[in-house]
């Protein structure tokens, strides 16, 4: 048995085959040869290869009928074009069979239900096939040569935007082609027609609605007996792709016109192989496509590069998802340099991960500065100054560590604002008009300055302010420095109020024991006067005792480091109150407080009560002195109030405590102990305050920081 191929080129095969379904058989009674396709062998229920004689004696047995001798008798006029059916009523299938004279071929069918089983597949095909189309964008086409006539499939007409019973002609489909594009396309056809090539071009189209749209056109030439008969081919829409080309190639061109490294891995192979490397990695690098593509990045790495980064990018990968690091790297000769390396997944629509991005900038020059400005802070931090910079419009970038133990700010509460934070309000206008003026006019300053803590305490400094200047002069921002001198001008000052209360109560108690001595010396007898005097100079003996132990307990005080920490303001109180009810025993101590609260101060804020209390007792010309002792709170602070019903205490003692006037010689030993509230106080962080008692007396009131 032959095949179709083998038949004679004198018989139009191509031409029955478009013409009848599958189910052929041809019989070439001249030549005793037989033709048959493999639906007619199953339908026949041939096996293998067959002749002639072989076929008429199985078709015989199978249909009931000699096929071959029947059609014989047949006059080959009384068949018609619509073929003669054998008479197989017997056999489920039918038999039509058609002659031009040279040749029989014989349409093995099925019964109606498979016709119309058939019939219906058919349909589903041509559903689907239509679906295929409308899904991917595309459309079949053929031109019959001879006729002209041009047909196109419904998803062509959809693709041009015409209706399902538009008419194509070969002329308007060519004028659909955008006009620089006609010619390409004419061409083509004609190549394909005369040259007989297949062809596969990229052109623009106008539909019917006057989009533009980008299209594939291929063709192919279709022989018969091997003239060019029809022209058969396909279109497809493929704008969307052209646009995401489009893209793509803009994107390319800004990847390798990119400054910075860019590299693309392939996420599918092993070992994700580079297969993209722009200009900006060559130069960052030294290797171009040649020597880096199909290669893992890992060339870059070398014996310092940290192996934990290494873990970062690769865990990144692992898992998918961007991750950036630095990277100790090699150019292609072996110089290191600090990589700024970002790797990032590449995506399909789908969701899945075809590619990594690799982004590398080289940052060795950041790094270098970073190492330099490392040591710079290193040595700032370890400077002992309070040091803070600012922009050019004076608002704080950076302060030390000695800044936020001198002024109690951290650094995020000042951060973003002036130094105005800690102004104290004790320096004068005129010095912030010279301040600014000088050091904007890029010159530095230097002054002894009173500025405020946290806390509200003031603190003495010396400050030096310069600007920060560039490559150009011009002023980038300026940096203060300052050194805290409030221990030194607290050391003097209480050098100078000691000196001079020794001095005044010294030089005023000795004139009352030399007058009364040389009264005494006067009188020969035991008199009145001599018995005052001799007791004057007993009081005023006790009074410079009692001011050298108060002098002891000053110095004591003063030579005690201060440490600001957590107390119970309960165990505060007790232990002031108790141990002057000891010493007092005739006062009248009373203490209004059970709370629980703590307070942040210097240990020796008990001392500063009790001083209080003591100054209120013995300065108190009352038959039976009282003192009350009292506490208040606020949201940050809290109060200790001492009251009494004693004469009223100067108010030149008072305004040299509280800092409205300066220091002059007091009037008698109480302001000692008032200067020495004053510093414990003081180093505290609080504040002390004066108010006159309601009828008689005096409330003093130390407000301190709440724990």
């Amino acid at each position: 048995m032959g095949s179709f191929e083998d038949l004679p080129r004198t018989i139009n095969c191509q031409d029955i085959l478009r013409q009848i379904s599958d189910g052929v058989v041809i019989l070439i009674l001249e030549y005793d040869c037989v033709y048959i396709d493999s639906t007619a062998k199953d339908r026949l229920q041939i096996v293998d290869s067959i002749n002639s004689r072989a076929f008429r004696n199985h078709v015989h047995r199978i249909v009931g009928l000699d096929i071959i001798g029947h059609i014989e008798t047949v006059p080959i006029q009384s068949v018609p074009e619509t073929g003669y059916a054998l008479p197989t009523a017997t056999w489920k299938h039918s038999i039509t069979a058609y002659t031009n004279g040279e040749y029989w071929v014989l349409d093995v069918e099925t019964d109606q239900d498979e016709i119309e089983a058939d019939t219906e597949i058919v349909e589903r095909q041509r559903d689907l096939l239509r679906q295929t189309e409308r899904l991917a964008q595309t459309g079949g086409w053929e031109i019959e040569l001879e006729s002209g006539t041009l047909y196109w499939s419904h998803g062509t007409k959809r693709i041009h935007d015409v209706d399902f019973s538009y008419e194509p002609t070969v002329e308007a489909a060519i004028e659909f082609y955008h006009p620089d594009d006609r010619e390409t396309i004419e061409q083509a056809v004609t190549q394909a027609i005369e040259a007989k090539e297949t062809y596969d071009v990229t052109l623009r189209i106008e539909t019917a609605t006057g989009e533009t749209k980008w299209v594939k056109s291929t063709g192919e030439p279709i022989l018969k007996d091997g003239a060019v008969t029809h022209v058969r081919g396909a279109i497809q829409d493929i704008t969307a792709r052209q646009k995401v080309n489009e893209r793509r190639k803009i994107l390319e061109r800004a990847i390798d016109a990119s400054p910075i490294g860019i590299t693309v891995a392939d996420a599918n192979k092993d070992d994700e192989p580079l297969v993209h490397v722009n200009a900006g990695f060559t130069e960052l690098t030294g290797y171009d496509a040649a020597a880096a593509v199909g290669k893992n990045c890992r060339f870059l790495q070398g014996e310092d590069t940290d192996q934990e980064d290494i873990d970062r990018i690769r865990n990144a990968i692992d898992k998918e998802i961007p991750e950036t690091v630095e990277l100790l790297n090699y150019d292609i000769n072996g110089e290191p340099f600090w990589n700024q390396l970002t790797v990032a997944p590449i995506k399909d629509e789908a969701g899945e991960t075809t590619h990594y991005v690799g982004i590398q900038n080289n940052v060795s020059e950041r790094r270098q500065f970073e190492s330099e400005l490392a040591k710079f802070r290193q040595a700032v931090e370890s400077a002992g100054h309070a040091i803070y910079i600012t922009d050019p419009d004076g608002t704080i970038t950076y302060v030390n560590s000695a800044f936020e133990e001198t002024t109690q700010y951290q650094e995020h509460e000042v951060l973003g604002k002036t130094p105005h934070i800690l102004n104290s309000g004790e320096m004068p206008e005129e010095y912030f008009d010279r301040l600014w003026s000088t050091i904007t006019a890029g010159n530095m300053l230097e002054a002894d300055i009173i500025d405020r803590r946290k806390s509200g305490q003031l603190y003495h400094a010396h400050q030096t302010i310069a600007p920060i200047m560039d490559m150009d002069g011009e002023i980038q921002g300026f940096v203060a420095i300052q050194t805290d001198t409030t221990d030194q001008i607290e050391r003097k000052q209480r050098i100078t109020v000691l000196d001079r209360v020794l001095r005044h109560n010294l030089r005023n108690e000795m004139n009352l024991i030399i007058g009364h001595a040389e009264i005494i010396a006067a009188e020969e007898t035991e008199t009145e006067s001599r018995i005052q005097s001799a007791k004057k100079i007993q009081t005023v003996g006790n009074n410079l005792l009692s001011l050298a132990e108060k002098e002891r307990r000053v110095v004591k005080l003063l030579s005690t480091p201060m440490r600001i920490e957590k107390h119970s303001v309960s165990e505060v109180l007790d232990h002031a109150v108790t141990q002057m009810q000891r010493e007092y025993p005739t006062a009248k101590i009373s203490v209004a407080y059970d709370g629980d609260d703590t307070i942040r101060a210097s240990q020796q804020l008990s001392e500063a009560v009790r001083e209080l209390v003591e100054n209120a007792i013995t300065h108190n010309d009352q038959k039976e002195p009282q003192v009350d002792v009292s506490v208040t709170k606020e949201t940050e602070t809290l109060s200790i109030h001492i009251a009494d019903n004693s004469t009223e205490i100067p108010e030149q003692e008072r305004n040299i405590v509280t800092g409205n006037k300066d220091s002059s010689p007091l009037y008698h030993g109480s302001g000692m102990g008032l200067w020495l509230v004053k510093w414990i106080v003081d180093r505290s962080g609080g504040k002390l305050e004066f108010a006159k008692n309601e009828p008689r007396g005096n409330i003093v009131r130390i407000i301190i920081q709440r724990g």
